[in-house]
């Protein structure tokens, strides 16, 4: 995993995530908390992201589509520092 941020004054206003095939992999088979029927496991991902949203995403295949698996995904490897930009990285609010 690599995650570069853009930053102004030292806040974050924006961030691009790279995961690798091992990342996805370990994150869909994660014990007590595994994503069955992944369509992101063993994939490579990169994903923009700046105060607008959702930036550009790019994965291996297109058979994974923008929604629970996506959000699930890169919430689980944000630092604190960039949650606030992504939709929903606290599971509590996503209920």
């Amino acid at each position: 995993m690599q995650i570069v941020k853009t930053t102004i004054d030292s806040r974050v206003v924006g961030y691009t995530l790279w995961l690798l095939a091992s990342d996805t992999e370990k994150w869909a088979e994660k014990p007590g908390a595994n994503w069955p029927c992944s369509k992101a496991s063993g994939r490579v991902f990169k994903i923009v992201v700046d105060e607008q949203g959702l930036n550009a995403t790019s994965l291996e295949t297109t058979c994974f589509s923008i929604g629970s698996e996506l959000e699930a995904l890169v919430a689980d490897h944000l630092p604190d520092d960039c949650k606030h930009l992504w939709p929903c990285w606290d599971m509590e609010q996503c209920s």
